[in-house]
């Protein structure tokens, strides 16, 4: 897996699988500041342990009072996590 920032608040992670994810961070809240971090690492000890990333993307989400919400674009997939009070998508 290689994750690389793409733009503010949006990170790109190339999967092993040649599938290319999009983590979108813009709707956490501020005093989030770790959550970009820890998805990553979720997402790359997830891929170690050829687990299943969307259900541990979800379950850290959930774990930590965030939503993710998952998005099947045409050359992607979507992550969007988001902070509930800061009208993130869920």
């Amino acid at each position: 897996m290689t994750p690389k920032q793409a733009a503010d608040g949006l990170v790109e992670v190339m999967l092993a699988d040649g599938q290319r994810m999009l983590v979108d961070f813009r709707n956490v809240a501020p005093d989030n500041a770790d959550v970009e971090a820890e998805v990553i690492r979720t997402l790359l000890d997830t891929e170690e342990a050829d687990g299943d990333i969307r259900g541990a993307v979800q379950a850290y989400a959930e774990a930590t009072g965030l939503t993710a919400s998952f998005f099947l674009g045409r050359d992607e997939v979507i992550v969007a996590i988001g902070s509930p009070h800061e009208g993130g998508r869920g």
